[in-house]
């Protein structure tokens, strides 16, 4: 996961990952478009799951997260 994050960091998303130990937030913001973010979501590392909040995306194992632990 967090590989994946800074490869993102890399190409210039702006990311939020303050306070988060098991997940991270990715804005469209920047000059990055929701299409983009759409296209970064499609292309999510297998094992990683993503929701939308507060219009950014939210990546995290699949393992984790409310839904799982509704589950």
């Amino acid at each position: 996961m967090w590989t994946w994050y800074a490869e993102l960091h890399t190409a210039g998303w702006i990311l939020d990952a303050n306070g988060y130990t098991t997940s991270f937030r990715v804005h469209a913001k920047g000059g990055k478009s929701i299409e983009d973010l759409n296209e970064v979501i499609a292309r999510a590392p297998e094992g990683l799951g993503c929701s939308w909040n507060l219009g950014a995306a939210d990546f995290y194992p699949r393992t984790s997260g409310k839904l799982q632990a509704a589950r």
